[in-house]
């Protein structure tokens, strides 16, 4: 009887430390990236009239808003999720209430437009309003609010696995020269403080590394100019070593470039700002016409960071990310376009083939780069017989197959292979169409006749 018992006991043991097995990964079944998101800190806090589009906000305890906002974006909190009356979300809502706290996991005012599904991992409580998706939380928990359009699930949330911090770079000191406090053309390299007084422009010279020591700027609108001098690769990096105060600014780039190619560090941690605060500040222009921007991505390991006044518009096209906090205040605007170096990958298309009349013709595409994604396209004739979005690929006829391999960070290069016919003259086409158009239960017929 001891041994049944002690076999029992051990049984159970099992079975829990399954259950533990499988919970966790319920909880945590999709593993995310930095630049998935938008906006990501341990909180972030969205100020009323604040407009979040694409990407996600993440937050280590909380995302939390304040007013009436529109979230077209989904909503990854560690901790617990508190949004205010009139809050419009477009996309998936988790809270992964970690360490459990008491009360809601999720709370929402009255007035809501909830778009996609809702996985918490505690109680629920919507005021009003509408909940289009699937509403998920455990047994032990509950769910007060509109009547979901996707159901109410009692079982284990699908929870993301918020991703690491991003890398801090160790970027070199800055000399002890003048500040730069007028308009002004610099070049890659390092700088002492910007100090521009209002209505004064600094322009960036060209792609690469910029070092300051600080930014703090004063009065009304400044204007920072990035010149790409039409390069198709180059990248914006800014880096300070003490906190930006921005405080009413316009960013523009000129000859090409995008938001994407446009990365910040900020080493501060407030204690050099204006209000002692912030270790990124933009103040908002007075109005939507008139208000402050900034393009590209922000990412202050060691301060928080902070968009926008009580009152007017900013717009920052880009992505902002914090290891303390991402405060969006009144008519902020926020649009997702994180920063992503290529990394160019590597692609082969394979040699060029002859056509081959009786049998499809195999074309084997190959990367070294992992991860990568394949898709072939056919010009000059070509006609591809299988799928297109695979390293290998089978064509019936002579042509021109290209071949793109695009890397997980989105960076793409591309190999070009060709088949030819097996002969130059004007009957190959025919003695084509024959092989294509056989068909063995047709009585035979003469289709070569020599005369004279």
């Amino acid at each position: 009887m001891r041994k049944l018992s002690t076999f029992i006991n051990s049984k159970g043991v099992l079975f829990l430390i399954i259950q533990c097995l499988f919970l966790s990964a319920s909880l945590f079944a999709q593993q995310t990236t930095i630049k998935d998101y938008v906006l990501f800190s341990g909180s972030v806090r969205l100020g009323s009239f604040s407009n979040i589009q694409g990407g996600s906000v993440g937050g280590h305890l909380l995302v939390r808003s304040t007013g009436r906002v529109t979230i077209n974006a989904n909503i990854f909190s560690g901790g617990t999720v508190n949004l205010a009356h009139s809050n419009k979300v477009t996309g998936r809502i988790t809270a992964a209430n970690t360490p459990a706290l008491p009360g809601p996991a999720l709370i929402v005012g009255s007035g809501a437009i909830l778009g996609g599904n809702i996985d918490v991992n505690g109680n629920i409580f919507i005021g009003g309003g509408t909940v289009s998706g699937r509403v998920t939380h455990p047994s032990s928990t509950s769910y007060f609010g509109p009547v979901p359009g996707g159901g109410n699930v009692t079982g284990l949330p699908q929870l993301p696995d918020l991703p690491p911090m991003p890398a801090i770079t160790n970027f070199p000191a800055c000399p002890p020269i003048s500040d730069i406090r007028s308009t002004r053309t610099i070049r890659p390299g390092k700088y002492g403080q910007i100090k521009l007084q209002g209505n004064n422009t600094l322009t960036f010279s060209g792609t690469g590394a910029y070092v300051f020591d600080k930014i703090d700027n004063k009065g009304g609108f400044n204007y920072f100019i990035l010149d790409f001098k039409n390069s198709a690769t180059g990248t914006f990096k800014i880096y300070v070593h003490k906190d930006a105060d921005l405080g009413k600014i316009i960013v523009k780039m000129v000859n090409g470039g995008s938001a994407s190619r446009i990365f910040t560090e900020i080493h501060g941690n407030g204690t050099t700002c204006s209000n002692r605060t912030w270790s990124f500040n933009i103040d908002n222009g007075p109005s939507e016409n008139w208000s402050s921007k900034w393009l590209g991505t922000v990412w202050a390991p060691y301060g928080a960071i902070n968009i926008g006044s009580g009152y007017g518009n900013s717009k920052i096209t880009g992505a902002l990310w914090s290891r303390t906090q991402v405060n969006i205040q009144c008519g902020a605007k926020i649009i997702y376009e994180p920063y992503g170096e290529c990394s160019t990958p590597d692609v082969n298309a394979g040699p060029d083939k002859p056509l081959d009349f009786e049998h499809p013709v195999t074309l084997n595409g190959s990367s070294s780069t992992s991860g990568a994604s394949f898709s072939w396209q056919a010009i000059n004739g070509g006609m591809i017989s299988s799928p297109a979005n695979a390293a290998s690929i089978t064509v019936t006829t002579a042509g021109t197959y290209i071949l793109t391999v695009t890397s997980t960070t989105s960076c793409s290069a591309t190999d070009t292979a060709i088949v030819t016919s097996k002969t130059n003259n004007i009957i190959g086409a025919e003695l084509q169409s024959v092989i294509q158009n056989f068909d063995p239960n047709d009585p035979p017929t003469d289709f070569f006749v020599l005369q004279h």
